[in-house]
């Protein structure tokens, strides 16, 4: 199992919750869809950037190149078990519904591959296992403990969907107001938030990104593809 590194100078909480905070409000403002992938890999590099000035090291993020192999395996085999489930998914009647999704409708080849290829693996999948599976675990890691560390990045992560969820709610005529949308966002909230704390497992057991990020590739992308298929 990946050990984190020890040392001296330890982020401190309050670090780690303005980084939460900051990732939030800026999941609520969003970025513009012309210019998602750009301004989320600006994030991205910056969110690097901050890391190493806390003093954060590259096997504490995930991204030793001596892990890669590893992350590698772990990855694959999760994204193996990730296909599996949503094949099934799509082929069980009682569950295809799931796959319905209005923002798959009318698109064409060409922006189906763009968003499996580009702006799911770079937008979106690449800045949140940065954010949450290296960044704030990773500090949190520093200031308390492992249960502590994937707990805290997971629900941050949960809370980081609040606008998405909302956004395919509406997208999708479902939940329209009222009670029944609090419950459905509250449950997309609790979903993510255990995804969250599968990939931070990833993370950990096989001490590199890379692992989360194939698995995250693989859920995110391959539902887009059935949703655009059913």
């Amino acid at each position: 199992m990946f050990v984190f590194d020890d040392h001296p100078s330890t982020p401190r909480p309050a670090t780690v919750l303005a980084i939460s905070a900051g990732l939030l409000v800026f999941s609520a403002w969003g970025a513009p869809a012309a210019w998602y992938v750009p301004i989320n890999l600006l994030v991205t590099i910056g969110l690097v950037r901050l890391a190493r000035t806390i003093s954060l090291t590259w096997g504490e993020l995930g991204l030793d190149r001596a892990r890669a192999s590893a992350g590698l395996k772990w990855g694959m085999a999760a994204a193996l078990v990730v296909g599996v489930v949503l094949l099934l998914g799509a082929a069980v009647p009682a569950t295809r519904p799931l796959f319905d999704d209005a923002r798959a409708a009318g698109i064409g080849p060409g922006l189906l591959a763009y968003r499996a290829l580009i702006r799911i693996p770079f937008g979106t999948v690449l800045l949140e296992e940065i954010a949450f599976r290296s960044v704030l675990l990773a500090g949190w890691r520093r200031a308390a403990t492992v249960p502590v560390a994937v707990i805290g990045s997971s629900v941050v992560f949960g809370l980081w969907h609040i606008r998405p969820a909302i956004d395919l709610l509406i997208e999708n005529d479902v939940a329209a107001g009222g009670p029944a949308r609090v419950l459905a966002v509250f449950g997309a909230v609790a979903g993510t938030t255990l995804a969250g704390m599968a990939f931070c497992w990833l993370r950990i057991r096989s001490g590199s990104l890379l692992a989360p990020v194939l698995a995250h590739v693989a859920a995110n992308s391959l539902a887009t593809v059935l949703a655009f298929l059913v």
